[in-house]
């Protein structure tokens, strides 16, 4: 198994929230799988689909953000595997019957974003936030330091929050605690719909901003910040963040709307 830095879950100064856990192992699953746990508690964090935004005339808004929880899970039997499920766009994300979170709802109704995702079983569980309506962003997904922003419609900003909702057409993306949100139009904070982890606070993951929505569903996507963000994508068929973040919608309906980014699962132990 390839372990992240065993620094990353020992600094309790990176991990402002959640501090160290045990021997200090950290495992993050990318695609659904299993944990055989070699101790009786682990610590776990799971994130939510994010819900793809909507193309069409009528049908523009963003995708929720996927919801999220955290906890620490005791009496397990050592050797004795555990299903593991990763969430792909509006998915769930699960550990065993222990957690559980729900992903983002995809847009596909005129005029209404989609509804946040909601995280259950955990010490601290929260919802992703919901797309923007008419011309609307993604919603931010959920993380330690709180629910997810929402994301603009039309002129509007997306919401800050724990991560930032991605701003409606011609309006900014909205900040969430590890990252500012991209400005209208600027493709700098183009998000990825996968990846893989590039920070080094576990606490921090999931909570950047959200990317800029386009006057101009042609152009390039605004996304839902750099890897690992979980900010909503920008109008304009911005991308979500990974983990979790709603992808933005798009009025031209010849063209493709943002993605929700996938789930993930960490364990620690």
């Amino acid at each position: 198994m390839a372990y992240l830095s065993d620094f990353i879950a020992k600094n309790n100064g990176i991990n402002p929230v959640s501090g160290s856990f045990g021997g200090g192992h950290v495992l993050p699953f990318y695609a659904s799988g299993t944990f055989t746990p070699t101790s009786t508690s682990v610590r776990v964090r799971l994130w939510g689909g994010g819900g793809n935004g909507g193309s069409g005339s009528g049908i523009s808004g963003g995708g929720g953000g996927g919801g999220f929880a955290y906890g620490i899970i005791t009496g397990l039997t050592i050797g004795t595997a555990i299903p593991v499920t990763v969430g792909g766009p509006s998915g769930s994300s699960s550990f065993g019957a222990y957690m559980t979170a729900t992903g983002g709802v995809t847009c596909t109704l005129n005029g209404t974003g989609g509804a946040g995702g909601s995280g259950a079983g955990g010490s601290i569980n929260t919802p992703g936030g919901a797309g923007g309506n008419v011309n609307g962003g993604g919603g931010g997904g959920g993380c330690i330091f709180g629910g997810g922003g929402a994301g603009g419609s039309t002129g509007y900003a997306g919401a800050s929050g724990g991560s930032g909702g991605g701003g409606g057409s011609g309006g900014p993306g909205g900040s969430g605690i590890g990252g500012e949100g991209g400005a209208s139009g600027i493709a700098t904070y183009q998000g990825a719909t996968n990846g893989k982890i590039n920070i080094i606070g576990l606490d921090y993951i999931g909570s950047g901003g959200g990317g800029g929505g386009n006057i101009n569903p042609n152009a390039a996507a605004m996304g839902g910040g750099s890897a690992a963000s979980g900010g909503g994508g920008g109008y304009g068929n911005g991308n979500g963040g990974f983990p979790s973040g709603g992808g933005g919608g798009n009025g031209n309906g010849t063209a493709t709307a943002g993605a929700g980014a996938s789930g993930l699962v960490i364990v620690e132990w």
